[in-house]
């Protein structure tokens, strides 16, 4: 859980929501995988940004990973 301590970056929380999926997967008797694609903008207190912006660095950053990801959720 985020105390306020740490500092979070985007990435990190990404990849534990890849391997949150992952494991899913692994342990699911369905014949499909269940995929995501994410993006993240970290905002700071002296930058600043508007939400809008940050949101769309962000989608942009979603729409790199989805072309990234493969498109067969098929189990093998």
């Amino acid at each position: 859980m985020y105390s306020g301590d740490e500092h979070l970056d985007g990435n990190e929380i990404i990849q534990k929501v890849y391997k949150l999926f992952d494991e899913f997967n692994i342990n699911s008797s369905k014949a499909y995988n269940i995929t995501v694609s994410a993006g993240a903008c970290p905002i700071y207190a002296n930058v600043k940004i508007e939400l809008q912006d940050a949101l769309a660095i962000a989608d942009e950053k979603l729409y790199v990973d989805k072309q990234k990801r493969v498109k067969n959720v098929v189990k093998a």
